[in-house]
């Protein structure tokens, strides 16, 4: 249970940001404007927010939803720390340490379940 109240928060923070992406009155869309990449990519992040906060309410695929978040806001710290408002980069990176340190266990988990099955022999070896 203390490892799902993290994800739980985590996803409801995603899931919140990433539907604001889509209201076409959101602060987001002079961000994005900025950005340069217009509304599609605006709209590719709030589909990756919700996406990743939704995958982490799923055990199998939270590794995945932890990664794509995680990237999501190296995106999103990169943005602001090139644009030179490293004030607005502070949220971003205090997200992406709240999602490695509740992904972790989770990532490790995979990448020894990754490790195992390349290190055995297949069938076709035998």
């Amino acid at each position: 249970m203390r490892r799902w109240i993290p994800r739980i928060l985590l996803a409801m923070v995603f899931v919140f940001a990433g539907a604001k992406k889509f209201d076409p009155d959101s602060l987001y869309v002079r961000i994005f404007d900025q950005i340069g990449w217009g509304t599609w990519f605006r709209y590719f992040t709030g589909v990756v927010e919700i996406g990743g906060g939704l995958l982490l309410l799923v055990p199998r695929a939270a590794a995945t939803g932890f990664v794509l978040l995680a990237c999501a806001m190296i995106g999103a710290a990169a943005f602001w720390t090139l644009s030179g408002s490293l004030r607005a980069m502070t949220l971003p990176v205090i997200l992406l340490v709240a999602i490695v340190a509740s992904g972790w266990p989770d990532l490790r988990r995979v990448m020894a379940t990754l490790r195992r099955r390349l290190a055995a022999p297949s069938r076709a070896d035998v």
